[in-house]
């Protein structure tokens, strides 16, 4: 895994083959599964998936790497218990220190309805990827159904 310098066309992160397994034996929960994964410099982007799927896994790790004035901001479920209204307000923040500061945003959550403002989304099942979608046209905080 490598944390890369925020220039035009640069990858933030560049993952290879990345495991994680919590125990031993028959009780060993593989979080993650061989994940490979570029990610993009600037862009916002949504991990998305349900519940143990390895999302919050992957963010811990990577979030480990990017301390003193990060290039990358990570946020697990930043709209988990809001309201619509504040859940708005807390994406558009988001969207701001993406497009005006030029930050790499990664959001984990498991709120389909977030995808739609994101330049990619990642849908994770079973500690795996199992699709990465480019969303040619978002939406807005705004225009979020909640």
């Amino acid at each position: 895994m490598v944390a890369m310098s925020h220039k035009e066309g640069a990858v933030a992160y560049r993952i290879k083959g990345l495991t994680k397994v919590y125990g031993e034996g028959p009780a060993a929960v593989h979080a993650l599964r061989g994940v490979d994964l570029e990610i993009p410099a600037g862009e916002l982007i949504v991990l998305l998936g349900p519940s143990g799927s390895g999302k919050s896994t992957l963010l811990n790790i990577i979030g480990g790497l990017v301390a003193k004035q990060p290039a990358v901001l990570f946020c697990d479920e930043p709209t988990g218990a809001l309201d619509s209204v504040t859940g708005r307000a807390v994406l558009k923040v988001l969207k701001d220190v993406n497009e005006r500061l030029g930050a790499t945003v990664l959001i984990v959550t498991h709120a389909a309805a977030t995808a739609a403002m994101a330049d990619r989304v990642i849908h994770f099942a079973d500690g795996a990827i199992r699709e990465v979608i480019v969303n040619k046209t978002k939406l807005t905080p705004e225009e979020i159904e909640w």
